[in-house]
């Protein structure tokens, strides 16, 4: 099962696309490392992830919880963060 989902993430500025259709899927204990030249969008796709950026299109799934865009308030970064680090935590302890 897969505890943080990005579906269709894009971002652009005003005239510039920097992300466009961005799929993940990431389960407990996945490192999935975010390669690229400068200016491509990887920290952009990390603080989508997170809720510190809002996307131009696309939802982020926390479990099956649509996310988007009430983590994009500092109280529920929080909570939300607390949360998928519990559902990383329950996910190690069965396997």
């Amino acid at each position: 099962m897969a505890i943080l989902e990005l579906h269709s993430i894009a971002h652009q500025f005003v005239a510039r696309r920097v992300l466009g259709g961005i799929g993940l899927a990431l389960v407990a204990v996945e490192f999935v490392p975010l390669a690229g030249s400068s200016h491509t969008g990887k920290s952009k796709l990390i603080k989508i992830a997170c809720g510190l950026l809002k996307p131009s299109s696309g939802s982020v799934s926390l479990g099956f919880q649509n996310i988007l865009p009430s983590i994009l308030t500092i109280g529920l970064i929080g909570a939300g963060l607390n949360r998928l680090m519990g559902l990383a935590q329950a996910r190690l302890r069965t396997a």
